[in-house]
């Protein structure tokens, strides 16, 4: 997948996001509000002054908050597409929606390290596919 998003940083319908420099950005998001806006064309600073610029990040902040996704998590389960797949009868085998925002937890974290194993596999996969293609000799130089 990395390898199709760098052969399509350049193309202007696409806007990549480091997804670790966005959750970074605290929780107003206020570096990357703008850059979204702009892609979408959005002229938010003609119609809106600094403070009301300043009401739309934290209200936008809000409404992409893992509290209020967790309080709509069928708006982020996917369902739809099962659903849509099984109307036209192109589903090969019906997903089952999953949410895909969940509630962090300690156990979750400890369950996410990975053995050194995986981690070298990780490692030399980047370097026989990434690398080649890109330059970058890891996800922290390709980010």
């Amino acid at each position: 997948m990395f390898v199709e998003i760098w052969m399509a940083r350049k193309d202007p319908a696409v806007r990549i996001l480091v997804y670790e420099a966005l959750i970074a950005d605290g929780p107003a998001y206020s570096n990357h509000l703008p850059i979204i806006a702009k892609f979408l064309g959005i002229d938010y600073q003609q119609h809106y002054d600094a403070e009301e610029q300043a009401a739309l990040y934290s209200k936008v902040a809000h409404l992409v908050s893992r509290e209020i996704m967790l309080q709509h998590v069928n708006k982020f389960d996917d369902h739809f597409i099962a659903q849509r797949g099984k109307e036209l009868g192109r589903a090969l085998r019906i997903m089952v929606p999953v949410p895909k925002v969940r509630r962090a937890s300690a156990a979750r974290r400890e369950s996410t390290v990975l053995s050194s194993q995986t981690v070298d596999w990780l490692q030399d996969q980047w370097m026989e596919k990434m690398t080649p293609v890109t330059g970058h000799a890891s996800y922290d130089e390709f980010a």
